[in-house]
């Protein structure tokens, strides 16, 4: 005769394989798929270097994620062997006779992705890329351009610009200058109270450039922009002063400010 407390113990253990059981054959949701690939990745480095050494296979996946579950799609952060780092969307087909993996340079499709991108490429090249980014908009694309966003950027210098962050039709991601007929004169105040700053060093008899009240465009030629806006100086009167950004035909730009009626 089987006693009670046999009996509960076997009603309990009879649950738990039932629990592991089931946890064995539920199956993975699309970010643990992707993980799975992630190491596959680099497991198949190993095994087969020749094959999959083209042009460099990762030695590291991070931050892996789905894109799409059907068919599943996946994207992280690769580290290769010289240390670079790059987002990458990769897959897994096991549709054929021969399972396939790839990767490419992950496609951004909103700028803030693309700004990750840029972060990571920050890391790579240490003295080109800024270190910071901040979208203001999204830009006009060139013809080789998929994604092109216009972003304010501080440099290791502490230095800050108005550039376009872009992604192109072969993935690679890049930086170009605004063009001077998307510029806004709000973008050229930071470079003009510069040139004053040099200017009161030289004794022009304004002291420092303090704020500039109001910017407005007086043209844009494409060329040349020029605004005007009211000046707060260190050692005048507020005065109206006209700046300018201008670019010569070898493409190098130039700032100039001059006082309006002194």
């Amino acid at each position: 005769m089987i006693s009670p407390k046999f009996a509960e113990a076997c009603i309990f253990f009879a649950a738990i394989i039932t629990l592991i059981a089931c946890e064995l054959v539920e199956p993975r949701t699309a970010d643990e798929l992707c993980t799975h690939v992630a190491s596959e990745l680099i497991t198949l480095k190993s095994s087969d270097p020749e094959r999959f050494n083209d042009p460099e296979w990762p030695t590291t996946v991070t931050h892996s994620n789905v894109i799409t579950a059907d068919p599943l799609l996946c994207k992280g952060i690769a580290i290769f062997q010289n240390g670079d780092m790059h987002y990458i969307q990769f897959y897994k087909n096991s549709d054929t006779q021969q399972e396939v993996w790839a990767f490419r340079t992950y496609r951004s499709k909103t700028c803030d992705e693309l700004i990750e991108q840029a972060l990571l490429m920050s890391l790579n090249d240490s003295d080109e890329w800024p270190i910071e980014f901040e979208i203001r908009t999204t830009a006009n694309m060139l013809a080789e351009e998929r994604l092109a966003c216009q972003v304010d950027v501080t440099h290791r210098d502490d230095t800050t610009d108005t550039v376009i962050l872009y992604q192109n039709l072969s993935d690679e991601v890049g930086i170009r200058p605004v063009p001077l007929s998307e510029y806004e004169c709000n973008m050229l105040i930071e470079d003009i109270i510069a040139l004053y700053e040099g200017r009161a060093k030289d004794n022009w008899g304004t002291g420092k450039l303090l704020k500039i009240y109001d910017p407005v465009e007086i043209s844009n030629a494409g060329m040349k922009l020029s605004c005007e806006g009211l000046a707060r100086f260190q050692i005048r009167e507020d005065t109206m002063i006209e700046f300018y950004l201008e670019e010569d035909k070898d493409g190098d730009r130039f700032v100039g400010s001059e006082i309006v009626n002194p």
